[in-house]
């Protein structure tokens, strides 16, 4: 009896059938596996590299990459000053509009470049500075 299991696992084990036997002489149905091709290994490859690759672009560009952002400090600077002019906000109000001016500029990420407003025509993210009171 062990002969004729021995001879049906070498024929199972010759022909790639995926009926085996095991050591009791019952028949399981695990599929026999087979190694990874070329073409699957290149394709995971390419496909790991995509996505490492896209990942970190879009960290550079958002946390690295320096990117210019315009300040209308001319038209701020105006504004409270014809709001001081006008009786509309008093010395204390104004220190405290200019320090909150200055407050905003400086919590701005390091990777931002400030230019003013004046030297920027178009294409450039705009930085609103507040403290308009109205």
């Amino acid at each position: 009896m062990q002969g004729q299991q021995d001879e049906i696992g070498k024929k199972a084990d010759a022909t790639g059938d995926t009926e085996q036997t095991n050591s009791r002489g019952s028949q399981s149905s695990t599929p026999k596996t087979q190694g990874v091709t070329y073409a699957m290994a290149f394709l995971i490859a390419i496909l790991a590299s995509l996505i490492t690759n896209g990942g970190m672009l879009i960290a550079y560009d958002h946390w690295l990459a320096p990117k210019i952002v315009s300040v209308d400090l001319k038209g701020f600077m105006s504004n409270q000053r014809d709001l001081y002019l006008a009786g509309k906000i008093n010395d204390e109000q104004l220190r405290a509009s200019i320090d909150h001016m200055a407050d905003m500029v400086k919590s701005l990420p390091s990777n931002r470049i400030v230019m003013m407003g004046d030297a920027v025509i178009q294409g450039v993210e705009k930085v609103e500075l507040g403290g308009e009171n109205k």
